[in-house]
């Protein structure tokens, strides 16, 4: 018997998520002029790749923390370096980090920070579909046009990532199929539903379970006369 076997990855924002924690270091970094000017350092981050899933996955972060060294040229304040947090199109969830935003010196200054879950601040998650994250550093308020106003001279931002897409493998016996997914998140409630028409059939909800490690298998019956069936997995973050 022949079985085409499709498998979808999908996450729904939805409970508690335990992603994974990625680092990004900023050392270098200036901001020359207000928001969207070309001199900007804008950084184009694989934050896909830094969480151990395949370059393009979905990745949704849920989570910021900072250990960052800012240094400004002349009168600018401590409190006007900013750095943008968005996906690639600037749409959806965006964050604006100031770390230094009550300082209203000028020089050199150390910020850090523990990890802070969005949620906890009724800020949205910066879902990125391509799973790259898109740092722009400019200034809340341009002292000097077309100069650095600020360097990032030494740090890193710390971000949690959970990763919405998981794989499939399979081996079939006769009709008998066994199913292991992998690149999952523990700790994270997950969905496996399938369906034997992607255009117009119904998700049955085979499993829920939460898995300890990076997969699970299970077992799945296909019942004749069926010879295409589609998995997906339902990720639950928040």
């Amino acid at each position: 018997m022949r079985i085409l076997l499709v498998f979808i990855g999908v996450m729904a924002l939805v409970g508690t998520a335990h992603g994974v924690m990625c680092t990004q270091n900023v050392a270098g970094a200036t901001s020359w002029d207000a928001q969207t000017d070309p001199d900007n350092t804008v950084l184009d981050v694989d934050m896909a790749a830094k969480a151990g899933v395949q370059t393009g996955t979905r990745v949704v972060l849920t989570a910021l923390g900072w250990d960052v060294t800012i240094s400004t040229v002349g009168a600018s304040w401590l409190s006007e370096a900013t750095v943008r947090l968005s996906n690639r199109t600037q749409t959806g969830g965006i964050i604006h980090l100031r770390p230094g935003i009550s300082d209203t010196n000028s020089g050199t200054q150390a910020y850090s920070s523990g990890m802070l879950d969005f949620s906890d601040l009724s800020l949205a998650n910066i879902v990125l579909e391509d799973g790259y994250l898109r740092i722009e550093f400019f200034e809340e308020w341009d002292d000097v046009a077309d100069a650095v106003d600020a360097t990032w001279t030494a740090g890193d931002l710390f971000f949690e990532a959970v990763p919405a897409t998981s794989f499939c493998s399979l081996s079939v016996t006769g009709i008998e199929m066994s199913v292991t997914i992998t690149n999952l998140t523990p700790g994270v409630t997950n969905r496996i539903f399938r369906t034997f028409d992607l255009m117009g059939g119904v998700w049955t909800n085979l499993n829920t379970f939460v898995p300890v490690g990076n997969s699970v298998e299970f077992k799945d019956t296909i019942p004749a006369p069926h010879s295409t069936v589609i998995y997906k997995t339902v990720t639950d973050v928040e």
